[in-house]
């Protein structure tokens, strides 16, 4: 894309900026329930947002400082999710504290293993086929949440 080092470094901090907002959003979630749901509605309208940005990344060529604000949407999505997700599995080990510990377990080995996964198939992909063949992969992830 022909980026300086500096604009590589704005526009990696613009990308990774919602896990900075993570106190906002939870705040925001906890005080303003969307259609009566503090998480559930959150973390959808993060998904469609999330979802819609892969698309975009995956059909059109964006320049740099776009692709920096689809994956800034991309990362409210992981966000937002990780967030909300970590507030429910806590109510959870406050109602059976006994396993607290299984479910932290269980909800760090997936993480660690589906990032291990990506990591693996990542780099072949966009070196033999095109980085957008990873966008679309994605795509149905980010919808699945």
């Amino acid at each position: 894309l022909g980026v300086s080092g500096a604009d590589y470094q704005m526009y990696g901090s613009i990308a990774v900026t919602p896990f900075a907002m993570k106190g906002i959003i939870g705040t925001v979630s906890d005080a303003m329930p969307l259609f009566g749901y503090h998480k559930a509605s959150y973390i959808i309208a993060s998904a469609v947002v999330g979802t819609v940005a892969f698309l975009a990344l995956a059909v059109f060529e964006a320049s740099a400082a776009v692709s920096a604000c689809l994956f800034f949407l991309v990362s409210v999505e992981v966000a937002v999710v990780d967030l909300l997700c970590e507030g429910k599995y806590a109510e959870m080990m406050r109602e059976r504290p006994e396993s607290g510990a299984d479910l932290v377990t269980w909800v760090w080995a997936t993480y660690h293993g589906g990032s291990l996964l990506a990591s693996c198939i990542t780099g072949p992909i966009a070196d033999n086929l095109s980085i957008k063949v990873v966008f679309w992969i994605c795509i149905p992830f980010a919808a699945a949440i």
